[in-house]
């Protein structure tokens, strides 16, 4: 029982703290994510009858690639999206805090605890980290 206290005590010590980081990472995220749909929404879009118009016109090829706007735009947007995506996975690896704070808490109420919640709570948002970009 006492045992039980001490771990009550020692996770009411850490709630402040790894609430904050619950909600840092979820606005970090969140903006980020934001970030990159904002500066995304600039960009035009090449339908298929775009694409298609220099051959209904009768010419082989385009004079300017379709696909050459992508690229423009990807060129003149690319810090900005890069920065977006930094925000975002800032914001994925703060939430390393509260899986492992929950993750330590069922971990000591489970009849049968198993490590794998343990590497879960970290190599998850790691991962997505990683490859979010």
């Amino acid at each position: 029982m006492a045992d039980a206290e001490r771990q009550l005590q020692v996770e009411g010590a850490q709630r402040a703290r790894v609430g904050a980081a619950a909600v840092l990472g979820g606005l970090l995220f969140f903006g980020g994510q934001v970030l990159i749909t904002l500066i995304g929404a600039k960009e035009k879009s090449i339908g298929i009858l775009q694409g298609l118009a220099p051959a209904f016109n009768g010419q082989a090829a385009a004079h300017v690639d379709p696909r050459t706007v992508h690229e423009q735009f990807l060129v003149h947007y690319q810090w900005s999206l890069m920065g977006g995506f930094v925000i975002s996975c800032f914001g994925v690896l703060l939430m390393v805090f509260p899986l492992r704070y929950l993750g330590a808490a069922e971990e000591l109420r489970s009849a049968a605890p198993s490590p794998i919640g343990r590497y879960a709570a970290i190599g998850g948002p790691v991962m997505y980290g990683i490859f979010l970009p």
